[in-house]
């Protein structure tokens, strides 16, 4: 987690000073950053939170990184976004800092009985490999997962070089990830459509509504 932070914060001051090859790293840095406190994450809850709570712990995780996404990418005339701070990078590191080094940190050092160990068994990764493609759920949920993945990246890195393309200006990118992202906030009424129809089913129209509008756009 302590990793994830520091390389977030060397990413942001590379993206603010420097250009061509640094400007590349700090790209890299910046999805590394992202997998590496993913997983971190997705460990904690995991190994810390019941299958019960599960559903409304994701929806509501969902939410909040809705709101911070939609922010901070619309534009600065229309809502917070870049008109925060000229430099949002800087802010960006400022937040990543204070998540880590404060909070995480924090619950750390004052032996929070969260973060005291593991409750799970540690195992070995690669002797789980052969066990997690054997089963038929798990590499329909890496499939889902997976598909997921690369529609996002998709959605965010060729979307707004569509729009600029296209001719239009630069805010209409911005409140078009800014739109897309506030679909996340409709993750409480995904939930209950979920309890109330089955997770399956809710998955399978989901995809199938994607795919749709996918068509649509293309």
């Amino acid at each position: 987690m302590t990793l994830s932070s520091l390389m977030l914060v060397a990413a942001a001051l590379l993206f603010t000073v420097a250009d061509g090859a640094l400007f590349a790293l700090a790209i890299g840095m910046r999805s590394t950053q992202a997998s590496l406190f993913s997983v971190c994450l997705s460990l904690y809850i995991m190994d810390y939170i019941g299958k019960r709570q599960l559903t409304d712990i994701e929806s509501r995780r969902i939410v909040y990184s809705g709101a911070a996404w939609l922010l901070g990418s619309v534009h600065r005339r229309l809502a917070l976004g870049c008109g925060v701070c000229q430099r949002p990078f800087y802010l960006s590191a400022l937040t990543t800092t204070a998540g880590a080094a404060w909070y995480f940190w924090r619950l750390r050092l004052h032996r929070n009985p969260v973060l005291l160990g593991p409750v799970s068994e540690v195992t070995s990764p690669a002797a789980n490999v052969v066990r997690f493609i054997g089963q038929r759920h798990l590499r329909i949920a890496y499939g889902i997962t997976v598909s997921r993945a690369v529609f996002w990246a998709v959605l965010f890195i060729y979307g707004p070089i569509y729009v600029i393309e296209a001719g239009l200006p630069a805010w209409v990118a911005g409140s078009f990830l800014s739109i897309a992202s506030a679909m996340l906030l409709l993750s409480p009424v995904i939930r209950r459509i979920a309890d109330r129809y089955g997770s399956r089913s809710t998955i399978v129209g989901a995809l199938l509504f994607i795919a749709v509008c996918m068509v649509g756009v293309a």
